[in-house]
């Protein structure tokens, strides 16, 4: 009996996705952003807005936000043109650092 039972990996953001994407049409598009910001008192998305979003949120092209661009706009980090992440600029800028592409091991375990 337990081997037929499937547990199903849950996925919070395809969960989220499903949530935004009410008709069921396994997409979503500007309005449903703007939407969303009006609701949420975060501002409009001004139609001068509108292909600037769709630049930033559409990573395939389509003219809409599918699921895979879901993923991507809540994953999404910003670099610059060496490839260093913002995040990584700021540690080092706040006196910390990231060694997570130098792989130096701590120097006083070699003395």
């Amino acid at each position: 009996m337990l081997s037929s039972t499937h547990i199903q990996e849950f996925d919070a953001v395809e969960e989220a996705f499903k949530l935004l994407d009410v008709e069921g049409k396994g997409y979503l598009e500007v309005d449903t952003f703007k939407t969303i910001f009006k609701n949420l008192n975060l501002g409009e998305i001004a139609p001068s807005d509108e292909d600037i979003f769709k630049e930033v949120a559409d990573f395939d092209g389509d003219g809409v936000i599918n699921l895979d661009d879901f993923k991507k706009i809540l994953t999404y980090k910003a670099e610059d043109k060496d490839g260093d992440s913002s995040k990584k600029k700021k540690k080092q800028n706040d006196g910390e650092y990231d060694d997570e592409d130098n792989n130096n091991e701590d120097e006083d375990d070699d003395n």
